[in-house]
């Protein structure tokens, strides 16, 4: 959440320029500041949101990939065996164990912005993150529940909360930008010592359409199902096997 924390740092009631603290403007000034306070939030969370799946493919594809030393009957180097998961990605599949971390990093995200109730998820929040997390909160709030006001003064009205309604506009983006992450590797190339992240084309050209939006259908956002349960069983059950709009909203139990 390193880029929700830097957004929420630098957003409240006074905007600094040039080491100048500014009032917030008013009237129709005001509501165009809301927005691009909307959409500074919304790019804060893609980026947050992609940064850290770059680095759970990272861990992940350690973690799943077989060495030569743990197949001595056999042999193969990672990454040229058909259940690698790096090998997997290039061909445009993403494994079915990542994507289920991905549902849940995506789940996490939604109840920072929307809220829970239940303080065992608040507390987990906390846990898997770090303790600035009711600061990023109460940023959002601020910023979205003000746009809301904005919005009512104008004649619009809706039946779901601020942060509700920002999500339904703004999850798909954040989605589209994790799968986007998955393009980008580690380039070791480099000077020793440097460390520099770079998109690989291939990757972009097996994940991505020429719009950057996911190319495989199973993969978009209104889409994408978990179609394999976490004792690696497949099932078309659709109680089992919900989409990702879904099941961002299911309590986590944890």
């Amino acid at each position: 959440v390193g880029k929700l924390q830097e957004w929420a740092d630098n957003s409240g009631n006074d905007t600094a320029v040039g080491g100048v603290t500014q009032p917030q403007p008013q009237g129709d000034a005001a509501s165009t500041s809301s927005l691009t306070d909307a959409t500074h939030l919304r790019d804060a969370f893609i980026q947050s949101a992609a940064v850290e799946t770059f680095f759970l493919w990272d861990r992940y594809k350690k973690e799943n990939t077989k060495t030569q030393s743990e197949s001595p009957q056999a042999p193969q180097q990672p990454g040229s065996g058909s259940d690698d998961p790096q090998s997997k990605l290039e061909k445009g599949e993403i494994p079915d164990g990542f994507l289920r971390q991905m549902f849940y990093t995506l789940g996490d995200y939604r109840d920072l912005c929307v809220g829970v109730k239940d303080n065992d998820v608040i507390k987990a929040l906390k846990a898997s993150g770090d303790n600035n997390i009711e600061t990023i909160k109460k940023a959002i709030d601020e910023i979205l529940n003000k746009q809301s006001r904005n919005n009512q003064q104008s004649g619009q009205k809706s039946g779901t909360t601020p942060q509700q309604t920002w999500w339904e506009t703004n999850g798909q983006h954040i989605w589209k930008g994790m799968i986007y992450a998955l393009t980008y590797k580690d380039n070791t190339s480099g000077e020793k010592g440097k460390a520099s992240i770079t998109q690989d084309t291939n990757l972009k050209s097996a994940l991505l359409d020429d719009k950057n939006k996911p190319k495989k259908p199973q993969y978009q956002y209104t889409e994408v199902k978990l179609e394999e349960t976490t004792d690696g069983q497949k099932t078309n059950d659709d109680i089992t096997t919900p989409t990702l709009t879904q099941f961002v909203k299911i309590p986590t139990y944890f």
